[in-house]
């Protein structure tokens, strides 16, 4: 039988959303073998907040050091995935939660990929449908292998993702300190290793929207925000530099936080222009970046 670990971090901000996370995992885990690995941030009294968990599922927590940056926290989640010796391991963040055919629908996709990922129904902030899929006009292909596919946008987060045990190289775990999206180093670094990806025939998960997002269909457009998600992009960019286009890229988001400071309403109209259609993670901003730089 395959097995799957469902892996998570958690963190007391995100505790109101606990009880459904759970609540998807069990219930997309069920007639199935998995483990759950959980890496805790700062959760009060997580053994017993996982006690629901851990009587449906094995379970094994993993405590991050005090004043972890992100990516040490995702680190210690990728050590204990390994550790797990699952065949998949799929994830999902705790403010999110799995759908039932989650794992089955990885599972299939796993067959002829290394990488599998599935659309997301976007919910609120209390978990009410808001009629729409993450995907939605986006142009999200069958089949990726081009790390290069990844250079200005992300679809590949750590809810709607599952992969095969066997990509957790020491590699692809040690994510640089610096690093705030995990999600798009850790699979843009797989892709440049050769992996590839394949889109699950379903959603598999659904995406919540709340005060703390800074990302996604929705994001905020005020200009502290804004700052933060460029922030967020340079130090993608530069994990990278070794290839010309990052070269090119950074200095064209130097331009961009130039052009913030000089004539920041411009930009927080174009960006507002550009956040009312359909996007993915990090391309609003990436829009706004002038190609004639660099």
């Amino acid at each position: 039988m395959t097995q799957f670990a469902i892996c998570t971090s958690v963190y007391e901000a995100g505790r109101p959303y606990l009880g459904q996370w759970i609540v998807g995992a069990v219930n997309a885990a069920k007639g199935l073998s998995v483990r759950a690995v959980v890496a805790v941030d700062d959760l009060l009294s997580p053994e017993e907040s996982l006690r629901p968990l851990s009587e449906a599922m094995e379970l094994t927590v993993v405590t991050a050091d005090r004043g972890s940056t992100v990516a040490n926290v995702r680190r210690t989640m990728f050590s204990a995935a390994r550790e797990s010796r699952a065949d998949i391991v799929v994830f999902c963040d705790m403010d999110d939660w799995l759908l039932e055919t989650a794992f089955k629908e990885h599972a299939e996709t796993l067959k002829e990929a290394d990488i599998s990922y599935g659309d997301l129904r976007i919910v609120d902030r209390v978990g009410n449908s808001m009629g729409r899929n993450f995907f939605d006009g986006n142009d999200v292909p069958d089949r990726t292998e081009n790390p290069g596919q990844l250079t200005d946008r992300n679809w590949l987060g750590l809810s709607n993702t599952a992969i095969l045990g066997d990509c957790l190289s020491t590699e692809v775990m040690d994510v640089p300190n610096a690093v705030i999206a995990v999600d798009w180093w850790f699979f843009s670094t797989l892709l440049r290793m050769g992996r590839q990806g394949g889109r699950a025939a379903t959603t598999v998960a659904a995406y919540r929207m709340h005060d703390a997002n800074i990302l996604g269909s929705k994001a905020s457009v005020c200009l502290s925000d804004v700052h933060r998600r460029i922030a967020i992009i340079e130090r993608h960019f530069e994990c990278f530099q070794g290839d010309p286009h990052f070269s090119r890229r950074t200095k064209q988001l130097i331009a961009l936080k130039v052009r913030c400071e000089r004539e920041p309403d411009q930009i927080l109209r174009q960006l507002e222009n550009y956040s009312s259609r359909s996007h993915l993670w990090h391309e609003d901003i990436t829009r706004l970046l002038d190609p004639t730089t660099g």
